[in-house]
């Protein structure tokens, strides 16, 4: 069957929007015959840096089930014509012109199959934004709903981002010079792959990848100069390789080392011992260790910055060890230390080494950091390095350190973020001369509720509906939004398709 509809096109700036409308009902009972909201606004931010350029956008709806599409349009300024054939989508060319800014005939081919829309942009260098309605006219179409790909965690890296959906599949985009993706592939991808068919539980990213099944059992893959795949080599790997046979709960990927905690609550780490990350009595880079070695025992939780490690214990104590020149150990010192010691005598619940700072939560919510803080990262209103915690606030549930700055959520769910902000990474829009409006205190990022956060040079970030979003850096593809490799300084919602 086939439908008329029509395209409306608006030129702003450098995103594009596409939505499919309709009305009314019930979408809870498939064979009601209602009249109802398909349920979303979807948002694909692109831009469009040359002539020739293609982009693929998918179509994407809330269920697996299929329903009773009926919709009616309003004023129509522009006309194209699409059909609908199960899931087939056919589009003819189309122009446009609206809100006084003209567009010249034929600027876009368009074309479609399947439920994927490309578009070819046939003009001179630009960056636009197009508003894209797609709209049934007349009487009703059926259409298969599909998954908008929600997230239940996800991790930055340097220049990779990896996320696991609600249905415990793995997903990778970005840098992948030394496999850091898991695809079988050293190709840099710029929109999320599936990583496998297995189900998986947690993950961490750095130049390296290592991630926990649902079974328990540990993989890595990426650089692995140093040995931290823990696999006993020294050779990069660009699928999922598995550490061992043993149970795990928790690890971390630092800038060379990996550390993790097992089922019993013994620590391990492997990888570069450069600068003593590793915590095993031993530093330089001849005792770098392939495979893991044991730390301690009784640890719940653990986190790998560039060059520094910290772990909390099962009785919330916290400990430290590795490089702390800029004292971001936090043991009022810039001594480096080559096993573990503890700071101060505070209970804490969560902890995140970044660069060469630290920032942690203690069990009363109040929020706490040390280290490095040229960039203002510290977020105490100052630039001064700190080698002993400093208070910055109440009321907070989940922080990430990144390279240089620092997003957290409060236990309202509001996100808050400081420090760096050469490439847009803290999200508040803000800009400035040769950087994008660095902040040395905590700065509010919209007024959405958000259930977690990870920070690398890049800010990916899960709302408490479970959509995902990105900002930052984009030099490698890194925010999944396709071909286009700009900044953001806004959160910009990436999907995860099917």
């Amino acid at each position: 069957m086939s439908k008329n509809g029509f395209f409306k096109i608006i030129i702003l700036i450098a995103v594009i929007t596409i939505t499919l409308g309709s009305c009314g009902g019930d979408p809870n009972n498939e064979n009601s015959g209602e009249d109802f909201n398909i349920a979303g606004v979807y948002t694909y931010s692109q831009t469009l840096p040359q002539s020739g350029s293609t982009l693929v956008y998918t179509l994407i709806f809330n269920t697996d089930k299929t329903y009773k599409i009926t919709s009616s349009v309003g004023s129509v300024e522009n006309t194209g014509n699409w059909s609908v054939k199960g899931k087939d989508i056919t589009l003819t060319d189309t122009s446009s012109q609206n809100a006084g800014y003209p567009m010249p005939a034929e600027t876009f081919s368009l074309s479609a199959s399947g439920n994927q829309v490309t578009l070819t942009y046939k003009g001179s260098s630009v960056s636009l934004i197009f508003t894209i309605q797609l709209i049934t006219m007349g009487n009703s179409v059926t259409l298969t709903r599909k998954s908008t790909g929600l997230v239940r965690q996800v991790s930055a890296g340097g220049g990779n981002t990896v996320a696991i959906k609600t249905d415990g599949t793995l997903w990778a985009w970005g840098n992948n010079g030394a496999g850091q993706l898991g695809d079988g592939t050293n190709e840099e991808k710029n929109t999320p792959v599936q990583i496998g068919q297995d189900r998986w539980a947690s993950v961490s990213a750095g130049s390296h990848t290592v991630a926990i099944k649902t079974d328990g059992s540990l993989w890595a893959w990426g650089w692995n100069m140093y040995g931290q795949l823990g696999d006993g080599t020294n050779e990069d790997k660009n699928t999922p390789v598995q550490i061992g046979q043993d149970r795990w709960t928790s690890l971390s990927a630092g800038g060379g080392h990996t550390v993790a905690i097992k089922t019993d609550g013994t620590l391990w780490a492997w990888g570069n011992n450069w600068f003593r990350q590793l915590g095993d009595g031993t530093d330089g880079t001849a005792e770098s260790k392939n495979t893991p070695v044991q730390i301690g025992s009784g640890y719940v939780s653990v986190s790998a910055g560039d060059y520094h490690t910290l772990a909390i214990k099962t009785d919330g104590t916290l400990w430290a060890w590795g490089d702390n020149d800029y004292g971001q150990l936090g043991d009022g010192t810039n001594e480096g230390k080559n096993t573990p010691v503890q700071i101060g005598q505070d209970r804490w619940t969560s902890v995140s080494a970044g660069g060469n700072h630290t920032v942690a939560i203690k069990t009363d919510g109040t929020l706490w950091v040390w280290g490095r803080n040229s960039s203002g990262q510290l977020g105490d209103g100052t630039n001064e390095g700190k080698n002993t915690p400093v208070l910055i606030g109440t009321g907070w549930a989940y922080v990430s350190a990144g390279s240089d700055h620092i997003v957290a959520i409060k236990t309202d769910g509001t996100l808050w973020a400081w420090g760096d902000n050469n490439y847009g990474q803290l999200g508040n829009g803000s800009s400035g001369i040769g950087y994008y409006g660095g902040k040395d205190t905590p700065v509010q990022i919209g007024q959405d509720r958000w259930t977690s956060v990870s920070a690398g040079s890049h800010t990916v970030a899960i709302k408490t509906n479970g959509s995902l979003w990105v900002w930052g850096r984009n030099n490698n593809g890194q925010l999944g939004l396709g071909v286009d490799k700009y900044i953001r300084n806004t959160p910009t919602q990436v999907f995860i398709i099917d």
